[in-house]
């Protein structure tokens, strides 16, 4: 005896789906994007320009420290030291930089200071002629100057200090280094750097004669004969 065997349809049977989800946020939703988005900080626009050379900040007029050459100290203010320092590292610097740059525009502060140092016997001063028309009031050390920049301990060991005036050319050629000098500076310290020394092209010369002397005669050596004229060619570079 058969029996018809009817399948269960309900194990083919599938949900059906229910209504699609809107892909669109709800509005809490957009609300809380637009708050976060909102607090966000944006990052800044750079604005870009060109700085002025940063004035000098020049050592207040309380501070003082002691000095000593041989036997004898000097009681000096450290905007006086810092003046010492300079005139040693460029030999010759002119009133109306000097007042600028070393004394941040205070002509007076600078020539009283300026004339202590003359009347200790650190400094001393002359007019040099800069053109047919006029002329100037420069500064320079003195040997005993020299003497006591040497021994403070407020220069590295290799910077040369100068004392003593040259010729009227040289004077105004030396002068005009330090106010070239102080934009340099400026630019060096804003990059991050440190000036460590001052070299003058007086001490690049002497290098540059040492130098030659002791490649001695060229003789038949073609290389020493160019190698010779590469350091002619600079030196005369130098002295252009």
């Amino acid at each position: 005896m058969s029996r018809d065997f009817a399948p269960d349809l309900n194990e083919f049977r599938q949900p059906l789906p229910g209504p699609r989800e809107s892909s669109r946020p709800s509005p809490d939703a957009r609300r809380s994007t637009e708050r976060t988005t909102a607090e966000t900080p944006r990052p800044e626009a750079r604005s870009v320009y060109v700085r002025e050379p940063r004035p000098k900040d020049v050592p207040s007029r309380d501070s003082r420290a002691v000095l000593y050459d041989r036997y004898r100290g000097y009681d000096l203010r450290e905007s006086e030291i810092k003046t010492l320092t300079d005139l040693g590292k460029f030999r010759v610097i002119n009133e109306e930089d000097l007042a600028r740059h070393g004394y941040g525009g205070d002509r007076g502060r600078m020539e009283r200071e300026t004339g202590s140092l003359m009347r200790q016997g650190l400094v001393e001063e002359k007019r040099v002629e800069i053109s047919l028309s006029g002329s100037t009031r420069m500064y320079t050390l003195t040997k005993a100057g020299r003497r006591v920049m040497q021994r403070s301990g407020r220069v590295p060991n290799d910077q040369e200090i100068y004392a003593g005036f040259v010729k009227p050319r040289e004077a105004k050629h030396d002068a005009e280094l330090y106010r070239v000098y102080q934009k340099e500076e400026d630019r060096i310290e804003r990059r991050g750097g440190r000036v460590r020394r001052v070299l003058l092209d007086f001490e690049l010369k002497k290098k540059v004669n040492r130098d030659l002397t002791r490649l001695g005669p060229e003789k038949d050596d073609p290389c020493r004969s160019n190698t010779r004229c590469q350091i002619k060619a600079w030196r005369e570079s130098i002295w252009s």
